[in-house]
């Protein structure tokens, strides 16, 4: 008998049984489990299960590869995400590395992955083995993507892809953070943050393994977001920083240490950029729009909310950072002042065309289904509105029924005592017989 059992037996297990059981081999031990009744094998299931969580929970830090370099970077706007990550995934795959990049909501990785495909086309990398040459970079970066609302077999199709490549991206959300094993995974960019220490366990246990090296690098806001790192850091994983200055040397600091990303040549040239992407093509406007909806909803939900809290979010910036140039209708923000989102006026993203004709049709086609949805809705409340004023004018007419008829029956009642006060004073009737007769009135 081991110490956990003398422990489970000092929290109040009544009449033990000792068996004292050597195994051999695992063989052995399942034998062992299934030749036991049915509630000692649940015990049995139940006491394993018990110290196993224990164990993972005191462990977590364990779990983290120590072969891994484990590092976060500090932006101090979002719109400097997508400059650092491309800068990033070009010397990767320079390097010949495989990169896997985590993204909150499946609308995220869906947007980014329409993104850096237009975006890579007008990047250039140089040329391998240390020529000059530079080369066109889409042909070198192997772009693939997953998350839970594609198809299985597309999940399957990218999954193989990214495993028979030699070098790429694979953009993917939480579903790639457990059961997927890439041997030859180099790095791993934590894009959007994880919903606990868990999920970033997960994510960074995708690479380093089996004795090789592995990079990780968590994006995290200079921000209320910074007390995630102290909180990974009380959970005993350790981040070193990377220095934003490594991806913008001219970038200057006020005197809380905080840098000025104003006018910052690299972001000023990628919002134009994505801005031109996002109004060449409604239908990746509106893939924009989704990844903004879908992120406020993932961040108003975190695990974690005294770090990750939506009402400290710079909800501005972060439009800013999909170069949205109308805010969209979001609950969370509704009635709220956003500070800082740059609105373009001069585009209309309503007029904004669809390129393909097919997802045009179909687009059309939900935005008739939507009207006419809107239109049967308004129908039948119009319709409600119209009973109920129908059923309060019966209310109305039938209590102004009933006051008429209460104040005739009054008359009549105050008529028939008069009358019955003539007939005794004129001696036709006595006074026992009057009183008789008004006491019956009265009941």
């Amino acid at each position: 008998m081991n110490s956990q059992m003398d422990n489970i037996i000092l929290t109040g297990m009544r009449n033990p049984i000792y068996i004292d059981v050597q195994i051999n081999s695992d063989k052995l031990e399942d034998n062992f489990i299934t030749s036991l009744s049915k509630p000692n094998r649940e015990l049995v299931t139940v006491v394993d299960d018990y110290f196993n969580k224990i164990s993972e929970i005191k462990s977590i830090s364990q779990e983290v590869p120590k072969q891994l370099e484990n590092r976060y970077i500090m932006v101090n706007s979002y719109t400097q995400k997508l400059p650092i990550l491309i800068s990033i995934l070009l010397q990767k795959v320079k390097e010949n590395k495989k990169v896997m990049v985590f993204m909150a909501t499946c609308n995220s990785v869906d947007y980014y992955n329409i993104v850096l495909d237009k975006l890579f086309d007008n990047q250039k990398i140089e040329g391998k083995e240390g020529s000059d040459k530079e080369v066109n970079s889409k042909e070198n970066i192997l772009l693939f993507k997953l998350h839970s609302k594609i198809s299985q077999k597309k999940r399957k199709k990218e999954y193989q892809g990214f495993l028979k490549a030699k070098a790429g991206v694979l953009l993917t959300t939480d579903l790639s953070s457990r059961g997927i094993d890439i041997p030859d995974l180099d790095v791993i960019i934590q894009f959007d943050p994880p919903k606990n220490e868990e999920s970033f366990v997960h994510r960074v246990g995708r690479t380093a393994r089996v004795g090789r090296k592995g990079e990780s690098l968590l994006f995290i806001q200079n921000n209320n977001e910074k007390k995630f790192i102290n909180y990974l850091d009380a959970k005993s994983i350790v981040l070193g920083e990377k220095p934003l200055q490594n991806f913008f040397p001219s970038e200057t600091s006020d005197e809380e240490g905080t840098s000025n990303i104003e006018n910052n040549p690299v972001v000023e040239k990628y919002k134009k950029a994505l801005l031109s992407i996002n109004t060449s093509d409604k239908w990746i406007y509106d893939k924009a729009v989704k990844a903004f909806v879908s992120f406020i909803k993932f961040y108003s939900e975190h695990d974690l909310k005294y770090i990750f809290d939506v009402k400290l979010l710079d909800i501005g910036d972060f439009a800013n950072s999909l170069q949205l140039v109308r805010l969209p209708r979001v609950k969370e923000i509704l009635g709220k002042k956003i500070k800082g989102f740059e609105k373009n006026s001069e585009i209309d993203p309503s007029k904004l065309e669809y390129l393909d004709s097919n997802v045009k049709s179909q687009m059309e086609e939900k935005k008739k289904k939507i009207e006419q949805k809107r239109e049967e809705k308004a129908i039948k409340h119009e319709w409600a509105e119209l009973q109920k004023e129908k059923k309060n004018s019966r209310n109305k007419q039938d209590k102004k029924r009933t006051k008429k008829r209460n104040e005739f029956k009054e008359w009549d009642d105050f008529a028939e005592e008069e009358r019955l006060y003539k007939k005794l004073k004129t001696g036709k009737i006595s006074k026992e017989e009057y009183d008789k007769i008004f006491m019956k009135n009265i009941h």
